[in-house]
């Protein structure tokens, strides 16, 4: 199975953009009525770009939904923060963590190769279930497994 980073960014991102409001939100005024007819629109092009996706990438954005469902408000706050200084950051930092994160695939994939159905399937699913921190580590030991293989 692929993992599509930009998809989950993507989708992060948009679940950022329906996320719960804050309190701070909730006691805002009402919307108007042009900002309601963008928020249809959005949801309409959201939907539409769901129903032109690939079942794969559907399946990924699944377990990137279920994900967010499963944060703490400290985790989607720092997720949130990540991605605004994503959105903010100059080209150059973006395309370095872009470069970053197509590395971790392709290493994490080539691994994952090597393992046999179940362990591969446990491996992924354990990966899908650690904070970004668990996931620098886990990283960190795939990487080193790669270049020298102890098992």
């Amino acid at each position: 199975m692929k993992i599509y980073p930009l998809l989950i960014l993507h989708c992060t991102f948009l679940l950022g953009l329906i996320a719960e409001p804050t309190e701070k939100e909730k006691v805002k005024r009402p919307m108007t009525n042009s900002e309601l007819e963008g928020f249809k629109q959005m949801e309409i092009e959201l939907l539409q770009r769901l129903l032109k996706a690939k079942p794969e990438k559907l399946r990924v954005m699944r377990k990137t939904i279920e994900r967010v469902e499963l944060m703490s408000q400290e985790q989607r706050k720092a997720m949130s923060e990540r991605l605004r200084h994503f959105r903010n950051a100059p080209i150059a930092e973006k395309q370095r963590v872009m470069m970053t994160l197509k590395t971790r695939t392709k290493t994490l994939s080539q691994y994952w190769r090597k393992l046999d159905p179940q362990k591969k399937r446990a491996e992924m699913e354990h990966f899908r279930t650690l904070n970004e921190a668990e996931r620098g580590n886990y990283f960190k030991k795939v990487k080193s497994k790669l270049i020298s293989p102890k098992e």
